[in-house]
């Protein structure tokens, strides 16, 4: 995004030049085609990350209602994707509301039933509830639950608000700001999975 944002407002590239109302996926891998070096990435690649940054636009921010310029291209397209693209000195973190957060709840929720009957050791609703609201596994189940999002969001879900406020949960201090240096990797969450699932099997 920041590659991006640079080279836009550097005018070396024109905002949805190359392409005339397609859907967001297609105009997001034309954006990510334009930002990363040619040899970076293979095919496979290009197709996953595009889909991500189509979602990861639409999801993680709001464009401002009132950003002082009027939107426009050259080519005409409006689709999700290039508007945002165009407005990226205007977009702001999203504003979750209170069914964005009920919805990351019940992921997390489906999370933890889905471990328990792979374990064998099925959690009532109400023992599901309580690991929720324990602080600390509460991260674990959350960043889970993000990531089984994330794979769905690879393949071309579009993905919605919930994961931002799943993400929060993890990825943010308890103050409501970034955890400093905070990076996501594959043995950060094989480690939750594996707390999720000891939780579970050791409860009673």
């Amino acid at each position: 995004l920041r590659k991006l944002q640079d080279r836009v407002d550097l005018h070396k590239i024109p905002v949805a030049s190359a392409h005339d109302a397609l859907d967001e996926v297609s105009a997001a891998r034309h954006w990510v085609n334009v930002a990363v070096a040619s040899d970076e990435y293979g095919p496979e690649d290009i197709v996953a990350i595009a889909n991500l940054f189509a979602s990861y636009l639409t999801t993680s921010f709001d464009l401002d209602e009132d950003p002082g310029t009027r939107w426009a291209s050259d080519c005409g397209c409006v689709c999700v994707c290039c508007r945002h693209v165009e407005q990226l000195p205007h977009l702001r973190p999203k504003k979750l509301g209170p069914a964005d957060k009920a919805r990351a709840h019940r992921m997390m929720l489906g999370v933890l039933r889905a471990r328990s009957l792979e374990s064998g050791h099925e959690l009532s609703d109400d023992e599901a509830e309580a690991f929720a609201a324990d602080a600390e596994l509460a991260e674990s189940i959350a960043l889970v639950a993000y990531c089984e999002q994330l794979l769905r969001r690879l393949e071309g879900e579009r993905g919605e608000p919930a994961v931002l406020a799943l993400w929060r949960k993890f990825a943010w201090t308890k103050t409501g700001a970034p955890k400093s240096g905070f990076r996501l990797d594959v043995a950060g969450v094989l480690e939750a999975e594996r707390r999720v699932v000891a939780r579970i099997a050791s409860r009673g």
